[in-house]
């Protein structure tokens, strides 16, 4: 076929009009070339409704053949939207149709959805949809992104973790921390009679105050019962983490401390970032506190006692991670237990490979032993925060397990007969997350091929 393209232009005052016409020379075109100028083989409008422009079969034949190298750069166009009567009734349908540097006019009115914007263009606002004349004031013009909403779920509905649980014989209640998809956190209460299967409260949460000393990353709660009376230990932010203390009666309506933080962050250097997310024991009438610090040594365990669960003294570092292992970029998490003579901590710890547990004893509850070189309990997906508590001659371990790269988390159950050698043969998790929220589509993304693109008006 002989056949050579001859490309014609004109121009209005309203924009570049493009028209296209074929004529009949001796040259020679590839078959190939030819077929993309049948008719129907573009795929866009210009300002009037017309196929868009030539430039389009030029860059289809760069796309096709190799002999297509030179061809001029297209100049950009107008894409005209009104909500009715004009080749696009949606500015995202003109937005997919439209090349780099093109305008795209938006008559008023409002529209509807949520833009996905991938080519550097313009989107001008305030135009009137005959003689496309611009007046903001006059044709408001309005994205509205309802077309997608953010459907908040429960206030647990993200992550359920840093669980601490109690049995008083007839019962195990268990507290802990539930974030929600905005990430504000607040603590709940579940009972269950064999805990393995839980419920949660429908009073929940329970704990969830606007105080700024209650603000914080997470709350970690940890209780104890003592002559009918629930305490609670709980971390806050003030400049750094800290901990709080509260009463209950019933477990469920909390008084808060009025001196609180019980427990400051620093000045020491080990706990001058953090001295929160602790484990109680009442020792005697002494209350020992193992925590969670961060200063000068890192993440680590440290060590506080008081007369009154209240008024405490800091007797410094007492757990460090070992360099080279398993745990050296960190500690947190503890959980203590007394037996017989024996203090026993299981806590988390991580490196480059996934956070796991560790367990460690002592006889004083200051110089500790490791029971082996790594962590006595790890699974595919990280874990940590562990809660233990011994019972009919069996420990028995809940846990928070990470998900979705640390997104989400659940809280499982595992039982022990030595505090060393762990099995998890129950259905878990133990505690699941609440409805899950989603968050809707912002108004207009820009996706990073859209370097340049512009909202105006």
């Amino acid at each position: 076929m002989k056949r050579r393209l001859f490309l014609a232009f004109g121009a209005t005052v309203l924009g570049l009009i493009l028209a296209l016409t074929l004529v009949s020379v001796d040259q020679d075109v590839s078959a190939e070339s030819a077929a993309v100028a049948e008719p129907g083989s573009y795929d866009a409008l210009d300002v009037d409704g017309d196929i868009l422009p030539q430039w389009t079969l030029i860059e289809r034949q760069q796309n096709q053949s190799a002999q297509w190298t030179d061809a001029p750069q297209r100049p950009a166009s107008e894409l005209h939207v009104c909500p009715s009567g004009c080749a696009y009734t949606t500015i995202q349908s003109a937005v997919d149709a439209a090349f780099a540097g093109d305008v795209i006019k938006v008559a008023g009115g409002v529209y509807t959805e949520n833009l996905s914007i991938s080519t550097p263009v313009t989107i001008e606002g305030g135009y009137e949809s005959t003689g496309w004349t611009r007046d903001l004031a006059q044709h408001v013009t309005i994205i509205d992104g309802s077309n997608s909403w953010t459907v908040w779920g429960d206030w647990d509905g993200l992550k359920v973790q840093k669980p601490v649980v109690i049995s008083d014989g007839v019962e195990y209640k268990m507290w802990f921390d539930g974030v929600d998809l905005r990430g504000e956190i607040a603590v709940g209460l579940a009972t269950s009679e064999d805990g393995v299967s839980w419920s949660k409260s429908g009073l929940n949460p329970v704990l969830d105050s606007d105080d700024p000393w209650d603000a914080s990353e997470e709350h970690a709660p940890f209780v104890i019962k003592e002559d009918g009376l629930y305490k609670l230990w709980y971390e806050s932010r003030g400049d750094a983490r800290q901990l709080n203390y509260a009463t209950s009666n019933d477990g469920i309506s909390w008084e808060q401390y009025a001196g609180n933080p019980v427990l400051q962050a620093g000045p020491e250097g080990y706990d001058q970032e953090s001295a929160a997310h602790g484990s109680v024991l009442n020792d005697g009438g002494t209350y020992k506190l193992w925590y969670h610090a961060i200063g000068d040594q890192g993440a680590i365990i440290a060590y506080a006692t008081s007369p009154d669960g209240v008024a405490w003294n800091k007797d410094g570092p007492a757990l460090l991670p070992q360099t080279g292992t398993w745990e050296e970029n960190g500690l947190w998490g503890p959980s203590v237990l007394k037996l017989g003579a024996t203090y026993w901590m299981w806590y988390a710890g991580g490196s480059e490979q996934h956070p796991a547990i560790g367990v460690v004893t002592s006889t004083d509850g200051v110089n500790w032993n490791r029971l082996g070189a790594g962590p006595t309990f790890t699974e595919t997906d990280p874990i940590g925060d562990p809660h233990v508590i011994y019972e009919n001659e069996t420990f028995k371990m809940w846990y928070n397990v990470w998900r979705d790269e640390g997104n989400t988390a659940e809280i499982n159950y595992a039982e022990s007969l030595d505090g060393v050698n762990w099995t998890s043969d129950v259905p878990n998790p133990a505690l699941d997350t609440g409805a899950p929220g989603e968050w809707g589509q912002p108004v207009a993304t820009f996706e990073s091929a859209a370097s340049g693109a512009a909202l105006d008006g």
